[in-house]
């Protein structure tokens, strides 16, 4: 039998090799995922840049928390298969059977730090993670009011790039002038305040870039949706000049329309994207319970109760995993460090697409994701007990 301070030692070793892994895994795996957001919001990020190289490390910061809320838990399962193949291709898990510790005694401190890790990961994804992508888009709206505001200050132009919906919904009116589908709006304005702009030269791109219509308005009052990111205009005055796309030049005279008030307001968003108190990736788990009491919106409530358990259940995937991958890599023991890793990176997308898919087949707030974890953990389990009574 293992003396008490050999235990210790023993476990000391396994525990301080395991957490080390598992921070270096962690880290490659959080800068990759870390450079994903980065390109996703590069031109935010430029733009960020020019104006303040510190607003710039701001955003790179609040970027951070989702990536590594996400690393954590797969950089530690990794780190687990990793850990386990590697003493069992180096003959240290037979040198512990030979001193008499039993594959419980020297697994034990794989199952605490796997719940220590879920813990740790479940606190980022559902607090940290929360409140820095709510400030992180709470940041790149005020620098994109920003821009916006110096622009039309100095009488240059900017574009609104426009998806289907916002084409259908907000632009229905100048589309059936326009002749076609609207994907870009530029804006310049001669002059104005906060409340009205006078002498606004509107031009209507369609999809392969050609521009089809231009609206000249003399003033048009404003209206602005900071949480919403959206500018509403109120067109006095407009004429409408639509412009012949096969040869390139101004058509007609009968192409020329002119409006006393344009019959509905114009309203643009000035981002993709908007930061909202209503959205629930934004909010924290306390913030997120309260407002799912709260709320009447049982789509929202859906919704927010199918993100919660997602991120939940992925954050406890480190434990849920644990008790495949130690059985797996006593079993498949290879010396090629790069075999393992594989191993462990097939094991870890099998674990989410298989929650992706039971998650639609399982309700609709995100039990498929549990359902998943406890799949993988009760056949772990099996394995685990068949591993010790052969020992």
């Amino acid at each position: 039998m293992p003396t008490h301070s050999g235990s210790r030692t023993i476990r000391r070793y396994i525990f301080n090799e395991l957490w080390i892994t598992a921070g270096l895994v962690t880290l490659v795996l959080t800068l990759l995922l870390l450079y994903g957001n980065m390109s996703r919001y590069h031109e935010e990020l430029v733009q960020a840049l020019k104006i303040d190289p510190v607003l710039f490390a701001e955003l790179i910061y609040l970027l951070l928390p989702y990536a590594f809320s996400l690393a954590l838990p797969f950089g530690f399962s990794l780190a687990i298969l990793f850990c386990a193949g590697k003493w069992s291709s180096d003959r240290e898990i037979m040198a512990l059977d030979s001193l008499g510790f039993s594959l419980l005694d020297w697994a034990r401190p794989i199952l605490i730090s796997s719940v220590l890790a879920s813990l740790a990961a479940s606190f980022c994804t559902l607090f940290w993670a929360p409140q820095a992508r709510f400030q992180f888009e709470g940041k790149k709206s005020e620098m994109i009011w920003g821009n916006f505001d110096r622009l039309i200050q100095n009488g240059e132009e900017f574009n609104f790039y426009l998806n289907e919906d916002q084409n259908s919904a907000s632009l229905k009116s100048i589309q059936s002038f326009a002749g076609d589908n609207i994907r870009k709006i530029s804006l310049i304005v001669g002059s104005g305040n906060e409340e009205e702009w006078r002498n606004l030269r509107i031009l209507l791109w369609c999809q392969n870039q050609q521009l089809v219509c231009i609206l000249h308005a003399k003033r048009a009052e404003i209206h602005k949706n900071i949480s919403e990111a959206m500018v509403q205009l109120i067109l006095m005055d407009v004429d409408v000049e639509r412009l012949d796309q096969e040869k390139g030049e101004q058509a007609g005279s009968s192409h020329f329309i002119a409006f006393k008030k344009w019959n509905s307001p114009l309203e643009l968003a000035i981002a993709h994207e908007h930061s909202s108190s209503d959205n629930p990736k934004t909010l924290h788990a306390e913030r997120l319970l309260r407002k799912i009491h709260s709320s009447t919106n049982l789509q929202w409530i859906e919704s927010a109760w199918f993100i919660l358990n997602k991120n939940t259940a992925l954050a406890c995937s480190p434990f849920f995993l644990c008790f495949v991958l130690v059985p797996l890599g006593m079993s498949k023991a290879r010396k090629e460090s790069s075999a393992n890793l594989l191993l462990g990176i097939f094991i870890c997308v099998t674990y989410y697409l298989l929650g992706i898919s039971l998650a639609e087949v399982v309700g609709r707030v995100g039990v498929g994701w549990w359902v998943n974890g406890a799949i993988f953990m009760s056949f772990g389990i099996l394995v685990f007990r068949r591993l010790c009574h052969h020992r």
